[in-house]
C-alpha cells in the first residue's frame, strides 16, 4: 500500500476525517473521531468513491462570530460527501502536497503530524511574524492583497484548471477526443470538483467554510493561480508570503508593486475571483507595524505571591484588554485575556472575582464563550455552590435572550454545553425561542440534554420539518436526525425509516458510531472524594483545583489554547 509522509492511505483517510473535518469553532461535543475510526477499520468494505459521489447532500450550517464583530457561516459536511472527498485526497496525497508546495510563498505546511492525527499540518501561523519581519527588512514597499469572499466564490470547475491548465481543460472539454474527455473526467482534480458539488446540492460555486479539507482545496487552486504567467513572472525572486487568500509581497518601488497588483487582479478574474479592494493596498514598509496589544496582554505579570496582588493584577489586565478592544474595534484581545485567566493558578479567595471577569468577557465578546466553556469544565466542582449556579443561570439567560432568536448557533450551543456540564435544566422559555430549532448542532445538544433529563419536554417537540435536498438523511439536519435514531430520542416513524434505510447511516448504526461526545456533562463525571480537612497549622490550598476536560476535542483545545 502506498505511503504518504510515513502514513498509509488508510491512515491518511482516518486523519482527514478525524482532524480535518470540523472547524475549531464547533463545540467539543461534536466529534468525528468515532467516524474516522470506523472508516479506518472498515476501509475495505466502504462504498466506492463512484458510489459515494452519486449521492447529493447538503451540509449543515453553524453561525459563529468573528474577531471584528461580524459573523461567518461554517459548514458541517455530510459524512457521505466528506468521506468521498477525503478518500480522493488520501489517494492522491503526494501529488496534492507537491502542488501545494510548488507555491513557494504559502504558509500551508503539507507535512504530517501523527501525534495530532494531522494528514497535513496546515497553516503555520507562527512563521508569519518571521516572514513579515524578513520582507519588511528587505522591501521598502508592500502589497497587501485579499480575495473577496474567497471560499464562497470558488468555482468548483476551476480545480482542474489549476492542476491541468485552464486552456487545456477547456480544449479537452470542447474537443472531440472521447478518450481525452474520459481521462479528464477521471482525473482526481475533476473528482474533487464532483465531490464539492455532491456535498452542496450540485452547486458549482462556493466550497464549505470551516473544514481543513476546504483549505487543502483552496491551496490547490491558489497554487495553480501562482503559476499563471502574468503573475508568476512578476513574482520571480520576490520575497512574499500567503496565508490562505491573504498576500503580503515586498517590492523595491511602488511602480513594481502596482504592476504585480494589476497582474494578480487579471489572473484572479480568469478564475472567477476578485480582489477585495477595501483590504488590498500598497503601502510603505514604515507604515506596517503591530499595535502592541498582544505583547501587553501576554507579558502582563499576574503574580501568585499574594491574593490581593493577584486580584489587582487580574483587574488591571481586564482594563487594559477592554481598552485595546475598544481602540482597535477588535475582539481578539479579549481572547488573549481569557487564555491568560485559564493559565493562572487561582487563589481560592479570588475565584469568584476571576469567575465574574471571564463571564463578563464571554457575554460582551461572544467569541470568548469557548474559553468560558473550558473554564466551567475545569472548575465545575468549584461552581457547584448556589451562588455560582444562580449567577451562571442568569448570565446564560441574558446571552440566550440576545442571541437565540438571531440564529447565533455558536452562542446558543456554548450555553447549552455549559448547562450540560453544570446540570442546569432548560426549556423553551430558558432558550428564549418562540419557534422550533433550525440549527443541527443546537438540535443535537438539546438531544443530549433530553437524555440527561435536563430538557423539559420531548426532543421531537423541538425539531423542524426537513427541508432542502432530498430527504431527512441527506439534508442539513443529518446530524441530529442520525443521533436521534442512534440514541432513541425520537419516535417519529419518518426519521426512523429514512435513517435506518440509508446506505451509510444504517451501517454506522450497527457499529454504534456517534458524532457526539457528552463525556464532560455532569451525568458522565464522577464526583471527587471530599478532600481531607487540613490538620492544625497546615496551610490552606494555594490554588483552586482544576478538573480537566474529558472529551477528546475539548482536551486538544485546552492544550492548544495554552501553548
Amino acid at each position: 500500500m502506498a505511503r504518504h509522509n510515513n502514513l498509509t492511505q488508510t491512515q491518511t483517510l482516518g486523519f482527514l476525517l478525524k482532524s480535518h473535518y470540523l472547524a475549531e469553532e464547533f463545540p467539543g461535543v461534536v466529534t468525528t473521531s468515532n467516524f474516522a475510526t470506523y472508516c479506518v477499520n472498515k476501509h475495505a468494505s466502504l462504498e466506492t468513491v463512484k458510489a459515494l459521489l452519486g449521492r447529493t447532500t447538503l451540509y449543515g450550517t453553524f453561525s459563529a462570530p468573528r474577531a471584528v464583530g461580524t459573523r461567518r457561516v461554517l459548514a458541517l459536511p455530510h459524512p457521505t460527501s466528506q468521506l468521498a472527498l477525503s478518500r480522493i485526497i488520501a489517494e492522491n496525497r503526494d501529488t496534492i502536497a507537491a502542488i501545494i508546495d510548488s507555491s513557494k510563498i504559502t504558509l500551508y505546511k503539507t507535512s504530517s503530524k501523527i501525534k495530532e492525527s494531522r494528514a497535513f499540518v496546515g497553516l503555520d501561523f507562527r512563521s508569519r511574524a518571521k516572514a513579515e519581519a524578513r520582507i519588511l527588512a528587505r522591501s521598502p514597499v508592500i502589497l497587501k492583497a485579499d480575495i473577496a469572499n474567497f471560499f464562497h466564490t470558488i468555482y468548483s470547475h476551476s480545480l482542474p484548471w489549476a492542476v491541468l491548465g485552464k486552456q487545456d481543460v477547456k480544449n479537452t472539454r470542447e474537443g472531440k477526443d472521447k478518450s481525452a474527455k474520459d481521462e479528464l473526467k477521471n482525473h482526481w482534480s475533476s473528482k474533487i470538483d464532483e465531490a464539492i458539488q455532491s456535498g452542496n446540492s450540485r452547486e458549482t460555486f462556493g466550497i464549505p467554510v470551516g473544514p481543513d479539507t476546504s483549505r487543502i482545496i483552496a491551496e490547490i487552486l491558489l497554487a495553480g493561480i501562482h503559476k499563471e504567467e502574468p503573475f508568476a513572472k512578476l513574482m520571480v525572486g520576490r520575497d512574499a508570503y500567503r496565508l490562505v487568500d491573504d498576500f503580503f509581497i515586498g517590492f523595491d518601488d511602488e511602480s513594481a508593486a502596482r504592476r504585480c497588483h494589476d497582474a494578480l487582479r487579471r489572473v484572479l478574474w480568469d478564475y472567477n475571483l476578485h480582489l477585495n479592494e477595501t483590504k488590498t493596498k500598497i503601502t510603505p514598509a514604515s507604515q506596517v507595524f503591530e499595535n502592541g496589544w498582544k505583547f501587553d496582554i501576554e507579558n502582563f505579570r499576574i503574580t501568585d505571591t499574594s491574593p490581593s496582588k493577584q486580584h489587582v493584577a487580574v483587574g488591571r489586565l481586564l482594563d487594559i484588554t477592554l481598552r485595546h478592544c475598544e481602540s482597535e474595534q477588535d475582539w481578539r484581545p479579549a481572547s488573549f485575556f481569557c487564555r491568560r485567566l485559564l493559565s493562572i493558578d487561582i487563589d481560592p479567595s479570588n475565584f469568584s472575582f476571576v469567575r465574574d471577569c471571564i463571564l463578563r468577557v464571554g457575554r460582551d465578546f461572544t467569541m470568548c464563550l469557548k474559553f468560558v466553556t473550558q473554564f466551567v469544565t475545569n472548575y465545575r466542582d468549584s461552581l457547584a455552590d448556589d451562588e455560582s449556579r444562580r449567577i451562571i443561570e442568569q448570565w446564560a439567560k441574558h446571552i440566550l435572550a440576545t442571541h437565540a432568536k438571531r440564529g447565533h448557533d455558536f452562542e446558543v450551543s456554548s450555553i447549552l454545553v455549559i448547562c450540560g456540564v453544570l446540570g442546569i435544566k432548560v426549556d423553551q422559555a430558558f432558550i428564549a425561542l418562540d419557534e422550533k430549532i433550525v440549527s443541527p448542532v443546537v438540535l443535537s445538544i438539546i438531544g443530549l440534554l433530553s437524555a440527561d433529563q435536563l430538557l423539559i419536554g420531548q426532543w421531537d417537540e423541538w425539531r423542524t420539518p426537513p427541508a432542502g435536498t432530498g430527504s431527512i438523511a441527506n439534508g442539513r439536519n443529518w446530524l441530529p436526525h442520525y443521533e436521534a435514531v442512534l440514541r432513541k430520542w425520537t419516535k417519529d416513524p419518518e426519521i426512523l425509516r429514512e435513517i435506518k434505510s440509508d446506505p451509510l447511516f444504517s451501517q454506522l448504526l450497527k457499529s454504534k458510531v456517534t458524532f457526539l461526545d457528552d463525556s464532560d456533562f455532569l451525568s458522565k463525571t464522577v464526583k471527587p472524594s471530599p478532600a481531607p480537612m487540613p490538620s492544625s497549622g497546615r496551610k490552606k490550598p494555594l490554588a483552586i483545583a482544576r478538573s480537566p476536560a474529558r472529551s477528546e476535542r475539548a482536551m486538544f483545545s485546552e492544550s492548544y489554547d495554552q501553548e
